[in-house]
């Protein structure tokens, strides 16, 4: 009888953690359940050809030529952008932002934050997701703070530390902050606390993984848990296959994410699960023509009960918590503007410069409103720069509404942004970004949420 194939898994059997534990139990079930011989070999990529079937592999930055020259199967185990060709079995971290950024929300968190790592292909793609979930939502980040990597010297951990204390100190409470790794969310943890702030009334705090004995600590951190089992199990599948000679899958193998709530986000236990919900029902339909009544009856309550409740919670009216959404929503609408604008200059400049030399009236080259220049003085001024040597230059023509989804509506400007929130008219909106963001909507020049990187 022929001996079973063998197959190595890229792993160091001393350091296995909780992740790479459960997915080596998980392919260890499938191998023993077909009949392979499953082999632990940190460098199975430099074995002699024939030592093995197929390989699992982990992702690591050095290994892609050597893959490439590999004569077998091969299956990633973990995020990797450079796989292509081979089996590809991950956790679906962009789900996991998707159901962190959700999560924060219903609990009431008003402002958000990540912390995560630059170099982490993983960490960029939840930190992207989350991002993105949050502005569809008509919210984003504060601030996301990711470092260079993750180290274990002593020097590093106690810089680390000071840091992301003052980090915690620049927020809008109550915060809610999703974290790349279950052991940093922990240490994150501890340092809110030592400064005086309350878990989940101050800060809700989200582990983009779930380790049991981590998240047993108190507080007991909410995380998002990841059947590590079934990867493994799915990656050794995919690879048996392969080693039948089936063409590697095009897309990912996605495993689903599931949201583990805990003690760290449980704010619904501590207020009024009322206003909550009508705080979640209001976000969900900002842009909507909804008014304090439709509010109540989607809630099931009178309105006089509902605004007695908001004003106990230190809330402002039914109409007042509307308009506030109304407004979040307008910045990020004028936020896309901007930066639409701005990458629309860029692509101008780099074409070279347009403007002209003349003596007379210019001609029509382009036909919007060089006609009249001579007849409006106003915008002869705005469309003519005159040099000190006499001569007449034609200023770089004025930046076409910009790609964006309020332009591809047919909306333009202020009324479109407006149109875009929910308000009624231009009027409206001023009116409320007067009120609640302190200054008239033309002002209003916050960038993309902030970020900063600590090096290591």
């Amino acid at each position: 009888m022929p001996p079973s194939p063998r197959i190595a898994v890229m792993l160091d059997p001393d350091k296995l953690g909780f992740r790479e534990g459960e997915t080596l139990r998980g392919i260890a079930q499938y191998a023993e359940a077909v009949g392979r011989q499953l082999v632990l070999d940190r460098y199975p990529l430099k074995q002699p050809p024939g030592t093995f079937a197929g390989i699992l592999v982990p992702a690591h930055r050095f290994i892609d030529k050597a893959v490439a020259r590999c004569r077998v199967p091969v299956v990633f185990i973990s995020w990797h952008n450079h796989s292509a060709g081979h089996g590809k079995v991950f956790e679906n971290r962009h789900e996991a932002g998707r159901l962190a950024a959700n999560h924060l929300l219903e609990r009431g968190y008003r402002a958000f934050a990540y912390l995560g790592f630059a170099r982490h292909t993983q960490s960029y793609i939840e930190r992207q997701a989350f991002a993105q979930a949050l502005r569809r939502l008509g919210r984003r980040p504060q601030s996301a703070c990711t470092f260079q990597q993750y180290a274990t010297m002593e020097s590093w951990l106690r810089s680390t530390s000071t840091w992301l204390n003052d980090w915690l100190g620049g927020f809008e409470l109550p915060v809610g902050i999703y974290v790349a790794r279950p052991g940093f969310a922990r240490v994150l943890a501890q340092l809110a606390l030592a400064r005086g702030l309350r878990i989940p009334e101050d800060v809700g705090i989200i582990a983009a993984d779930d380790d049991p004995a981590l998240h047993a600590l108190t507080p007991a951190l909410t995380s998002i848990r990841f059947d590590y089992a079934e990867l493994g199990t799915r990656a050794a599948e995919l690879l048996d296959r392969l080693m039948h000679g089936e063409a590697a899958p095009r897309g990912n193998v996605l495993i689903e994410p599931t949201l583990i709530p805990r003690r760290s986000t449980d704010r619904q236990a501590l207020a009024d699960d009322l206003v909550a919900r009508a705080l979640w029902f209001i976000d969900d339909r900002r842009t909507e023509p909804i008014d304090a009544r439709q509010v109540a009856a989607g809630l099931g309550v009178t309105q006089r009960t509902l605004e007695r409740r908001l004003r106990a919670a230190g809330r402002g009216t039914i109409a007042q918590e509307i308009a506030k959404a109304r407004v979040e929503h307008a910045k990020l609408l004028l936020e896309d503007l901007a930066r639409s604008r701005v990458r629309a200059q860029r692509r101008r400049r780099g074409r070279g410069p347009v403007q002209v030399v003349f003596d007379g009236p210019p001609a029509d080259p382009e036909g919007e409103g060089w006609r009249e220049w001579h007849e409006d003085p106003r915008r002869r001024a705005a469309l003519v720069e005159t040099r000190p040597d006499g001569t007449e230059w034609i200023r770089r023509h004025p930046l076409p509404m910009p790609d964006t989804p309020l332009a591809r509506r047919g909306w333009a400007g202020l009324a479109g942004v407006a149109h875009g929130a929910g308000f009624r008219s231009v009027s409206a909106l001023s009116r409320a970004f007067h009120r609640y963001a302190g200054m008239p909507p033309t002002h209003w020049r916050r960038g993309p949420a902030s970020g900063s990187e600590r090096p290591t």
